[in-house]
């Protein structure tokens, strides 16, 4: 897992050098909703709905040619996962669980379509946990909130994709619209959050994979 860790890192590392190359450099500031849910383990499925979450960052685009470009962001996310229970005595949502965190996807961008406004991107992504906690939205619950950073894995990766088109302003400035998915392949989960006991002796099977969809509006200058 380690090798993997830093192979992705290192493929980001290599793909931000291109930057020093090319024709023309965006820069932009990041900002859109998303709609964060875990995947892998069916109880946590079952327990969780997705909630609106966001995406907050810097962006910065190198072109090669008038159709193809690499992009990168630097974005703080924070994601947000409603917990519920089947228990009929308790039909109401009883907490959620908040993460927050870093993510720097990269894409290869290919440009078509009329003026090449049309876009879709390939990549990858690597994202670095800043904190998680886990809320209760019990009442009579003593413990409100568990901070559960250490119960999940710092660094999560995958790849990413994205659709998206551009919107000229002006000759230096444009806005483009990308939807786009982080699709988490690393399972992230080290030890089950409860409320009753947060310090009790982790699970072992239980993986736990991540999936962020995300509508993102990119306020670009031309450099």
């Amino acid at each position: 897992m380690k090798r993997s860790i830093i192979a992705i890192i290192a493929i980001q590392i290599g793909a931000l050098g291109i930057f020093g190359q090319g024709n023309s450099t965006n820069i932009g500031i990041v900002a859109g909703p998303s709609i964060f849910s875990l995947r892998g383990n069916y109880e946590m499925e079952s327990e969780n709905s997705t909630m609106l979450s966001y995406s907050l960052g810097l962006s910065i685009e190198k072109y090669v040619s008038e159709r193809i470009s690499l992009r990168s962001d630097l974005l703080f996310e924070s994601h947000n996962a409603q917990n519920s229970t089947s228990d009929a005595s308790s039909p109401q949502p009883n907490g959620s669980l908040e993460f927050e965190s870093l993510t720097i996807p990269i894409h290869s961008h290919f440009y078509f379509g009329n003026k090449n406004r049309a876009s879709i991107g390939l990549g990858i992504f690597s994202s670095f946990l800043l904190a998680a906690n886990e809320r209760s939205l019990e009442p009579d619950n003593p413990v409100l909130e568990v901070s559960t950073t250490n119960h999940y894995t710092i660094v999560n990766f995958g790849f990413s994709g994205s659709i998206g088109y551009k919107v000229p302003i002006s000759n230096k400035i444009d806005l483009k619209i990308n939807l786009e998915d982080n699709f988490g392949i690393r399972d992230t989960y080290i030890g089950r959050t409860e409320f009753i006991d947060p310090n009790h002796t982790p699970d072992i099977d239980f993986n736990l994979k991540t999936n962020n969809i995300k509508l993102m509006f990119i306020l670009t200058y031309l450099l």
